[in-house]
C-alpha cells in the first residue's frame, strides 16, 4: 500500500480476512485500502473528464491540427486531477 497499489493491497487483504479474521489489523487496513482504491479511482475518473472537456472546448473552437488538441488534454488533464484534489476528502497524501 506504501507504493499505492491500493488494488493489489485490497485483494491481498480480501483473502488474509477471508481465511484468518484474527490475523493482526488485516480487516482495518482492508478498509483503508478499498477507502484509498475509491479516492484513487474518482482522481483518475475527474482527471480523464477534465481532458475530455478541455478536448471537446478545443475542438469546438477549431484548433488547427491535433497536437494542439494534445496539449489542450494535457491541460485539461492537470486541471482535472487539481480539481478531484481540491474536493473534500479526495486530497492525495
Amino acid at each position: 500500500m506504501a507504493s499505492g497499489n491500493y488494488t493489489g493491497a485490497a485483494y491481498a487483504l480480501k483473502e488474509i480476512v477471508k481465511y484468518r479474521p484474527e490475523f493482526q489489523d488485516a480487516a482495518h487496513l482492508l478498509k483503508v485500502a478499498r477507502a484509498e482504491k475509491r479516492k484513487q479511482r474518482t482522481r483518475i475518473v475527474i482527471s480523464l473528464l477534465g481532458a475530455i472537456v478541455a478536448v471537446a472546448i478545443g475542438s469546438a473552437i477549431g484548433l488547427p491540427n491535433d497536437l494542439w488538441l494534445f496539449g489542450i488534454a494535457f491541460a485539461g488533464l492537470l486541471a482535472g486531477y487539481g480539481a478531484a484534489n481540491l474536493l473534500p476528502g479526495q486530497a492525495s497524501s
